[in-house]
């Protein structure tokens, strides 16, 4: 009976080693055929059921490698015919099977040759990249050359003649327009231009120099005026209007909103100079603003542009101010407008009468930035 038992044991053991042995021989003949891929779900599926087989864990490896040698063969293509980008998503995907694999265990390894067949590719690819940036430039196709001087450094950072090619290409064309401007005599505009030119490369071509020549030329010294208001009981002994204490603080407020532009072409006259001649020409000036009055007042200043401010309406619920920009040489109005502040601006507050003038102030000044005294 115990000799039954025995062989009984071992019919079932072989019964059971009969489909290991199939399976394995199944998924070595896909292997043999090419089927690297087939191969290796196989094997995986059989090691699956019987985990640690060893045939199972052979076969894994070996086809694993073959399907990474495919991945490689597919990048080292896309290398040889000159499509980096297409090599390298190969070599990506080839990269993502090897992370795969080894989190089954399995090791798959590079060509020995890969790497370098991979570096010869790409520097052919980068230089071929940067001959067109440079074509593109020469032919004054300015974004094109940048964009493509941009992806030279995205793949090699190292190539400053890339990042010098890309300034040159960010460059050029704000140099030749600014350029134009300075030899039309447009100052105002070759200034602002030329700077975005000098902060980024202060030594591109003469850019500094004639960005220096063109701020001269644009910037024009600027004094403000109170015009007072004609009101009873507003004036001094000697018959001038007098501003009254909220006129002077508005005029503070907007002395110090240009100043706050940090615009370098507006050359702001001293507020304690200005009072000193203002009382003589406020009597010009007397039963409203006389543009020809004011353009004496910026002669006697040294001003060569006055700006003014008539206030309209002052008090804690709004403020209305008529602003002016007068041509001292020629009395030619540049700027006639009114701006205002209303107290729903400025918020709840016991003192709204500050805020009010402030932002009157900033309004009134903001028509300075687009100023171009150049402009017929």
């Amino acid at each position: 009976m115990r000799i039954i038992a025995i062989i009984g044991t071992c019919a079932l053991f072989l019964a059971g080693c009969y489909p290991l042995r199939k399976n394995l021989r199944a998924a070595a003949q896909l292997e043999q055929n090419g089927a690297a891929q087939e191969a290796l779900a196989a094997y995986s599926a059989i090691e699956a059921r019987r985990q640690g087989n060893a045939d199972a864990l052979l076969g894994m490896k070996s086809s694993a490698q073959h399907v990474f040698d495919r991945l490689q063969d597919e990048a080292t293509s896309g290398y040889m015919r000159g499509d980096f980008p297409a090599g390298e998503q190969s070599r990506i995907d080839a990269q993502a099977f090897k992370d795969r694999m080894l989190l089954e265990g399995i090791t798959v390894e590079w060509s020995t040759l890969f790497d370098m067949r991979r570096n010869e590719a790409r520097n052919q690819w980068i230089d071929n990249l940067y001959a067109q940036a440079e074509a593109a430039f020469r032919s004054d196709r300015f974004p094109e050359a940048g964009a493509l001087a941009a992806r030279v450094l995205q793949h090699d950072p190292a190539r400053t003649d890339a990042e010098h090619l890309r300034r040159m290409a960010r460059n050029e064309p704000k140099y030749r327009d600014g350029k134009r401007a300075f030899d039309l005599a447009r100052y105002t505009d070759a200034f602002r231009i030329l700077a975005e030119v000098v902060h980024d490369d202060p030594y591109y071509k003469d850019a500094f120099a004639l960005h220096h020549v063109a701020l001269n030329k644009a910037s024009y010294t600027l004094a403000y005026l109170i015009v007072p208001a004609n009101k009873p009981g507003r004036f001094s002994k000697d018959k001038t209007p007098k501003p009254s204490n909220d006129e002077l603080l508005l005029a503070g407020s907007i002395e110090q909103a240009i100043v706050q532009l940090e615009d370098p072409l507006v050359k702001l006259i001293d507020r304690n100079h200005t009072d000193a001649l203002l009382a003589e020409q406020l009597r010009a000036l007397t039963g409203g603003v006389e543009e020809a009055s004011a353009a004496q007042a910026g002669k006697l200043l040294g001003a060569q542009f006055v700006f003014t401010g008539q206030v309209i309406v002052l008090n804690d619920d709004r403020i209305d101010l008529r602003v002016t920009l007068i041509d001292a040489s020629t009395g030619l109005i540049h700027v006639a407008e009114q701006v205002s502040a209303m107290r729903n601006e400025v918020g709840r507050t016991r003192d709204p009468k500050p805020l009010l003038m402030a932002l009157v102030a900033q309004r009134a000044a903001e028509h300075l930035k687009s100023f171009d005294r150049f402009d017929d």
